[in-house]
């Protein structure tokens, strides 16, 4: 299992820079539908959750799609959605609570992230 990996984020228009996320734990949903990891992201990833002030979060869910699992990051396109629930610590995620922020890849290494990173396109 991948205990690193790196994100490109595609929609994330304050902050498109690859980001490294660390490996905390399988998360799962109430649906039981598709695999979602909590990483911790490095650099923090600025949003704003729901309609509160711009925030700076340092633990994301990444809910991978396509049937795809983070054991597939560095064999191929693996996307994933980026989820903010800013209430999640342990257990069942209830996705009602969540905030779906983002699409990004996932990537084995920086150097894949930051050319598949909108900021090569500038």
């Amino acid at each position: 299992m991948k205990n690193e990996l790196y994100l490109a984020t595609h929609d994330c228009v304050s902050a498109p820079m690859p980001r490294k996320c660390a490996f905390i734990k399988r998360v799962q949903k109430r649906s039981g539908v598709g695999e979602c990891v909590l990483v911790k992201v490095s650099p923090l990833l600025p949003t704003a959750f729901q309609d509160g002030p711009m925030q700076d979060f340092e633990q994301i869910i990444l809910a991978f799609l396509g049937g795809r699992t983070i054991e597939d990051v560095g064999r191929g396109d693996v996307i994933a959605d980026i989820v903010i629930c800013p209430k999640y610590t342990s257990g069942l995620l209830d996705e009602r609570a969540c905030s779906r922020v983002g699409t990004g890849s996932l990537h084995a290494t920086y150097e894949e992230a930051l050319q598949a990173s909108p900021l090569e396109e500038q």
